[in-house]
């Protein structure tokens, strides 16, 4: 990022780039990622819950036939039995779930690293700024935009 923004402003582009962003921002940067870890570790938890909880508990898993899972890995679409469908319409569900759960994530971490190495600023407006950024509120003079 800082490579390119430097070769953008008329400066040569050079491997010291490649990890300059480390040397002065390395707390603020490993914040914004562990924020990351942990957001990712809950939305799978919220997946598994989700799944479990969808097809009535965790018994139902103690259920499954060793033929339902053949049925779904071998036989594809045409060898699933109504059984078999019924999970995956579940499994869908949880997926769904988590998709929304992932997207605002995303916004919310899309621009995070960028505006930590290159504005040096703190992870709380740096979530708020990329979170409005990735929203479309840039054209607000209160909000961050990433390159002025």
């Amino acid at each position: 990022m800082l490579g390119c923004n430097f070769a953008d402003n008329g400066d040569d582009f050079s491997f010291k780039y490649v990890f300059s962003g480390f040397s002065n921002n390395t707390g603020q940067l490993l914040i914004v990622r562990v924020i990351n870890l942990i957001s990712v570790i809950v939305i799978i938890i919220c997946f598994a819950a989700t799944l479990i909880i969808s097809l009535g508990g965790i018994q139902t898993f103690m259920g499954i036939d060793q033929s339902l899972i053949d049925s779904c890995v071998n036989g594809g679409v045409i060898g699933l039995s109504f059984q078999a469908s019924e999970y995956l319409l579940h499994l869908l569900i949880a997926e769904m779930t988590s998709l929304a759960l992932y997207v605002p994530l995303l916004m919310l971490l899309w621009f995070a690293s960028a505006l930590v190495v290159m504005r040096n600023e703190k992870v709380v407006s740096v979530l708020q700024g990329s979170l409005s950024s990735s929203l479309g509120d840039s054209h607000r003079p209160d909000k961050i935009v990433l390159l002025q």
